[in-house]
């Protein structure tokens, strides 16, 4: 008989374990944004409004991703439970998991969004060079799977910002690039920044930009992609949640997003910070 006496480590965490922890995650740093942006009394009505709908937001968002985890699960069970299935409902199956892993991301992007407001940037000095290392390490596995290469063609130097949300404008990005790679090799990303004239004005500014020479966007998805980033009340679906959560980010610093792009000459999103 082997005995073992363990301390300070917790048996496996389940999915389910893993969900319950996430969900209370989310729970308190909501009430902790709240809290810290407590209502004045000249807009207590117009914010309670507005807390009403981010409540009902976060508790719809709640009540959908239970569902959700219960549809992955089982699809899970049953590809593991059952080895005489075929590959057309292996590949079904996965789709299943793939489906509800999705609608949990968009969900997870709907509860970003409506705290995005309440929440107070934590402006220090960020050196986008360190952010774009993380990036590196984060998304690492993905570039080698898609065989895209990163370039980084100068220094990006430091910019007063919060780090946590420009690193997730950066991420939002550049997964977005990679997902729409060029067919044909090679395939590249590129961060930098240069002088341009934003749309509508007459003037160049200093603008980050995210590039790629992947498939582009043809008018009628360029017309969709410039409304999400230039219209406050614009939604969208997919890529669409990353871009209006990194475009609300940009506003919060006093910037603003656009992009360039043909069909297949690539895309480029510009943004000053």
């Amino acid at each position: 008989m082997w005995q073992e006496t363990v301390r300070g480590q917790c048996l496996p965490w389940s999915a389910q374990d893993r969900g319950i922890a996430e969900e209370t995650y989310r729970a308190l740093l909501d009430a902790a944004v709240r809290h810290a942006a407590a209502p004045s009394t000249a807009g207590a009505e117009l914010a309670r409004g507005d807390d009403e709908l981010e409540a009902f937001a976060r508790a719809a968002s709640r009540a959908l991703k239970e569902p959700l985890r219960g549809i992955a699960s089982y699809a899970t069970v049953i590809k593991e439970d059952s080895a005489a299935l075929d590959d057309v409902t292996v590949k079904r199956l996965d789709t299943i998991r793939w489906l509800a892993s999705r609608m949990d991301e968009l969900l997870n992007s709907l509860l970003e969004y409506s705290r995005l407001g309440l929440a107070d940037l934590r402006m220090t000095p960020v050196s986008l060079d360190d952010v774009l290392d993380d990036i590196e390490e984060i998304l690492g596995a993905r570039f080698a799977e898609a065989d895209v290469q990163l370039r980084r063609p100068m220094r990006l130097g430091v910019v007063s910002g919060d780090r946590i949300r420009l690193q997730e404008v950066l991420v939002n990005l550049i997964s977005n690039a990679v997902t729409y790679a060029a067919a044909d090799l090679p395939r590249w990303v590129e961060v930098g920044y240069e002088d341009v004239v934003p749309p509508d004005a007459g003037q160049p500014v200093r603008a980050f930009y995210v590039r790629d020479n992947g498939t582009g966007l043809w008018a009628g998805q360029q017309q969709y992609v410039s409304r999400l980033l230039d219209e406050p009340g614009a939604r969208g679906e997919g890529a669409g949640a990353g871009l209006t959560i990194s475009r609300r980010i940009v506003e919060r610093h006093g910037g603003r997003m656009w992009v360039r792009s043909a069909p297949d000459q690539g895309t480029t999103f510009y943004f000053p910070v």
